[in-house]
C-alpha cells in the first residue's frame, strides 16, 4: 500500500499521509511538527516553515526553485520533452493516482487520539 504526494498539493498530501499513517494530530508533539512544515510564509506565529524553504531553495534540494520557461512546442520544450520522456510518464502515473486517492481521504479526518483513563 501507498499514498501518493505531490508538491503542488503539499497540504493535501500531508492530510492524506497523517490519515494513512494513523498520525494523532492532537499529540502537540505531532501537532508542532505538522504546523512546523506546513505553515505558510504569511503565518506570523510559524514562520520556520518559510526559513525551510529558503532553505531548501539555497540548498537547491527537493527541486524547488524556479527554472527557466520553455515554450510548448519550441525546440527546447522539444528537447526536454525528448530527455525526460520516463519522468513526465511518471508525474502523470502518480498525478492519477493522486487524483484516484481523492476519494478514500475525502471524508477522513487525521486521528486524534483520545486519552485513555
Amino acid at each position: 500500500k501507498f499514498v501518493a504526494g505531490l508538491q503542488s498539493q503539499f497540504e493535501e498530501s500531508v492530510r492524506r499521509f497523517n490519515i494513512f499513517l494513523g498520525l494523532d494530530v492532537s499529540d502537540p508533539v505531532n501537532s508542532e511538527c505538522i504546523i512546523k512544515f506546513t505553515s505558510h510564509e504569511d503565518d506570523a506565529d510559524h514562520s520556520d516553515a518559510h526559513n525551510n524553504e529558503k532553505e531548501i531553495v539555497t540548498k537547491n534540494e527537493f527541486n524547488s526553485y524556479e527554472h527557466p520557461h520553455a515554450e510548448r512546442g519550441s525546440p527546447a520544450w522539444v528537447s526536454l520533452a525528448k530527455i525526460h520522456m520516463y519522468d513526465v510518464l511518471l508525474y502523470r502515473h502518480v498525478l492519477s493516482v493522486f487524483n484516484g486517492q481523492g476519494a478514500m481521504f475525502r471524508n477522513a479526518e487525521p486521528v486524534a487520539q483520545v486519552a485513555s483513563e
